[in-house]
C-alpha cells in the first residue's frame, strides 16, 4: 500500500513539537521543529552517500506512527533503512535514529531557520561553533546544537533561499552533517542561547522513548472500552492529541489551540478543553490551565490568547471569560477543591462585575462593540462583527451565572442570582426565536441561520430543541463532512468561507452533543462517526479545523484542541449522560442515551481522589448502568 503523500503528523513534548509529511517531505513553512513560538529548522534529509540515494518520497516504503514516535522505512537498493523520530517529553529537542542492515556513510542535511512564528524572510546570520561534544549554530534569536552517536563532522554550510508552501520566501542555513555507522543517533537540541541548546542534548534517547511509550500507554489504558472499535480508537486518539497540545511554557501550563499555527494558549479554546481534561480525571492539568489564564486577567477579561513567551497577550474575546467560569465550575464539581475556589472567587467576581456593565434592559450582554470600525469580532467567529448581542454568547452568559450561583452554594453562600437567571431563561426565546429558528444576534436583529443556535442546546437553555435539530439535520446545514457554520441558503454563504459556510468539526461536535442530549442517539452517533473518519483524512490521527462544505477539502490547521475535547465530552457528558457533583449524594448520576450499535461501554471516572468504573450496557431493549469504585 503506497504511503499517503499529503498527510502530516506531529510529534510533541511539553516544550517542543515537530511536524512532517508522512512521505518524509517538509513541504510547507509549518513543517519542521518548533518550540514556544519559534521555529528552529525547516527540514532535514538524509543522503546515503555510499549508495548515492536519498531517504526521500521516492524511496519510502512505509511509515508507522504511534503518537509517541514515528518510523519511516526506505528501500535503498534493496536494503531497508529506517528513520525513527522522537520528541522528548520535557526537553526542547528532536532525536533521530537511523538504522540500516549494514554500515553506511550518512550525510544529514539540515535547513536551519531560527525565526519567530510571525516572520518569513530575515537577514540574521549564524555563528558556527565546532565543539568536541557537539556542533553549535547560534543566532541572535536562539541556538541549535547537533550531537550524535557516533560523532559526526560538518561537511559544508551555506545559505539558501527557498519558498515552501504557501510560497513565502524563507532563508535557511544549509548544513551537511556527516557520520558513518550501521546505527546512528542524531539529536537536534534547541534553546534561547547556546548554553541551553547544549544542556538540552544531554538525555538518553532509548530510555526517553521507553518512558514516553509507557506514559502514553498509561493515558489510554482502560480509559474507555467499547464494542465499537472506531469510537474507542477516536476517543483514545483524542486523549493522546490533547496531551500533545499541552505545553509547559514560560507563562505556565496550557493547551495550544492547534497545530501547526495556533501556537498560543487561547482562552476561548481552553474553555471548551478544560472540562474534557477534568472528565479524563486530569485535575492537576485542568487546575494549572485555569491558573495560567486567571493570572493574566485584565479589566475582568480572561485573555483571548497568550503567546508562550508572553510577548503578546490579546484580550479581545467576549466568550473566554464566560467559558473560564464554566470550566472552573466543572473542575470544582469533580474535584471538591474548595481551597482553589476560594482563591479564584475574586477573579470570577471581577469578570461578572465587568460584564454586568455590558447588560441591556433584558439582562443580556453586548459584544463586538470595541472595534466596530475595524469590524473585528470578539466571538469565536472572530472574522465577523456579528452585532451587539450574539446568540451563543447569551447562552454562555446564562450558564456562567448558573455556575457561579452553584459554586457559591458550595461555599455555603447565596449569590442571589436565581431571579436574574430565571428572567434570562424566560426572555431567551422571546428575544432570539423568530418563529422558525434562533437569530444569530439582535441589536440589530440578524435573521441568519448559523450553527451557533446549537450552543443554547448544549447548556439546556433552549425550549426549541426539536425545531433546531430538524433544521441542523437538513441539507442546508449537514453535509457528508459535518455541519456548516452558515446555512447554504443564506446570503453571503460560501462553502469555503472560514465562518460563513465551511464545515467545522466544532459545529459538528456541537450537533452530536445536542442530538444525544435531546434523545436522538443514532443521529448523535452519525455525527461522531463523521468526525472519527477524519483521523485518516488529513493529519495522521488528527482532527482538522474546518473543511470545504462542497468537497470536504481540509482548509484549516491539521489538529484542533477543542475537537478532541468535544469528542470526549460528547461521549461522557452527552451520550453516557454522566453528571458528577462531589457535593451531592450520590456524587455520580448516569443517564445513558446509547445508539443501537453500542451494546456495552465502560468509562473510568474520577471524583475527588477516588476512581470509579462506569458501565452502560444493553439488557434486552433497556440500557442499564453499574458504578463501581476502583
Amino acid at each position: 500500500m503506497p504511503v499517503p503523500r499529503d498527510m502530516t503528523y506531529v510529534l510533541s513534548g511539553k516544550k517542543a513539537f515537530f511536524q512532517r509529511f508522512t512521505d518524509g517531505s517538509f513541504r510547507t513553512k509549518w513543517s519542521g521543529l518548533w518550540s514556544f513560538g519559534k521555529k528552529f529548522f525547516d527540514y532535514f534529509s538524509v543522503f546515503v552517500s555510499d549508495q548515492n540515494k536519498w531517504l526521500s518520497p521516492h524511496t519510502i516504503d512505509d511509515v508507522n506512527y504511534h503518537g509517541s514516535r514515528a518510523a519511516h522505512s526506505y528501500n535503498v537498493n534493496g536494503e531497508e533503512i529506517t528513520e525513527t523520530l522522537f520528541v522528548p517529553e520535557n526537553t526542547r529537542a528532536l532525536a533521530i535514529i537511523i538504522s540500516g542492515e549494514r554500515k553506511h556513510t550518512y550525510e544529514v542535511e539540515i535547513g536551519i531557520n531560527i525565526r519567530n512564528i510571525s516572520e518569513n524572510w530575515h537577514e540574521r546570520e549564524y555563528e558556527i561553533e565546532d565543539k568536541k561534544k557537539g556542533k553549535l549554530f547560534v543566532s541572535p534569536l536562539g541556538a541549535l546544537a547537533i550531537k550524535s552517536n557516533p560523532d559526526g563532522n560538518i561537511g559544508d554550510a551555506y545559505y539558501k533561499l527557498h519558498r515552501p508552501l504557501p510560497g513565502d520566501k524563507q532563508r535557511c542555513l544549509v548544513v551537511k552533517y556527516i557520520l558513518t555507522a550501521k546505527r546512528a543517533v542524531v539529536i537536534f537540541s534547541v534553546g534561547n542561547d547556546k548554553h541551553e541548546a547544549i544542556q538540552n542534548y544531554n538525555f538518553d534517547v532509548v530510555e526517553e522513548i521507553k518512558k514516553k511509550i509507557k506514559y502514553y500507554n498509561s493515558l489510554v489504558r482502560d480509559s474507555v472500552v467499547c464494542n465499537d472499535n472506531e469510537l474507542e480508537q477516536a476517543f483514545k486518539w483524542s486523549i493522546i492529541n490533547l496531551e500533545m497540545l499541552l505545553k509547559k511554557t514560560p507563562v505556565g501550563y496550557g493547551y495550544y489551540a492547534g497545530y501547526p499555527w495556533f501556537q498560543q494558549i487561547w482562552g476561548r479554546d481552553s474553555g471548551w478543553v478544560i472540562p474534557a481534561v477534568v472528565d479524563l480525571g486530569e485535575f492537576q492539568k485542568a487546575k494549572e490551565t485555569l491558573l495560567t489564564l486567571g493570572k493574566h486577567i485584565k479589566n475582568g477579561r480572561i485573555p483571548n490568547f497568550i503567546a508562550p513567551d508572553a510577548s503578546s497577550i490579546d484580550y479581545y474575546s467576549v466568550d473566554a471569560p464566560l467559558l473560564w467560569i464554566i470550566s472552573l465550575h466543572h473542575y470544582i464539581s469533580h474535584s471538591d477543591d474548595i481551597r482553589f475556589l476560594y482563591k479564584q472567587k475574586p477573579l470570577v467576581e471581577k469578570i461578572l462585575t465587568a460584564y454586568q456593565k455590558r447588560t441591556d434592559k433584558y439582562g443580556f450582554i453586548a459584544n463586538d462593540v470595541e472595534y466596530e470600525k475595524e469590524k473585528r469580532g470578539e466571538t469565536w467567529m472572530d472574522t465577523l462583527n456579528r452585532g451587539l448581542e450574539a446568540l451563543d454568547v447569551q447562552a454562555m452568559w446564562i450558564r456562567a451565572l448558573e455556575c457561579y450561583n452553584d459554586m457559591m452554594k458550595c461555599l455555603g453562600r447565596d449569590a442571589y442570582l436565581e431571579k436574574n437567571i430565571n428572567k434570562l431563561r424566560k426572555n431567551f426565546d422571546r428575544r432570539f426565536w423568530n418563529g422558525s429558528f434562533y437569530r444569530d444576534s439582535v441589536e440589530p436583529i440578524k435573521n441568519r441561520k448559523t450553527a451557533n443556535m446549537l450552543v443554547p442546546l448544549l447548556f439546556g437553555i433552549s425550549k426549541r430543541a426539536a425545531d433546531v435539530l430538524e433544521l441542523i439535520e437538513s441539507p442546508v446545514f449537514t453535509t457528508p463532512w459535518g455541519v456548516r457554520t452558515l446555512a447554504s441558503d443564506e446570503t453571503g454563504y460560501d462553502s469555503e468561507s472560514y465562518h460563513e459556510g465551511s464545515v467545522w468539526e466544532l459545529t459538528t461536535l456541537w450537533a452530536a452533543c445536542a442530538e444525544f442530549r435531546y434523545g436522538s442517539p443514532k443521529k448523535g452517533m452519525d455525527y461522531l462517526k463523521t468526525i472519527s473518519k477524519d483521523l485518516s483524512a488529513y493529519g495522521l490521527k488528527e482532527m482538522t479545523e474546518n473543511r470545504s462544505a462542497d468537497t470536504g477539502k481540509a482548509l484549516g490547521c491539521s489538529s484542533q484542541a477543542w475537537n478532541y475535547a468535544l469528542f470526549i465530552r460528547a461521549v461522557d457528558e452527552y451520550m453516557l449522560g454522566i453528571d458528577i457533583n462531589a457535593f451531592r449524594t450520590p456524587a455520580i448520576k448516569v443517564k445513558p442515551r446509547l445508539p443501537w450499535n453500542i451494546d456495552r461501554i465502560i468509562r473510568k471516572k474520577r471524583v475527588k481522589n477516588k476512581w470509579f468504573k462506569i458501565v452502560a450496557f444493553r439488557k434486552g431493549e433497556e440500557v442499564e448502568t453499574e458504578i463501581m469504585e476502583l
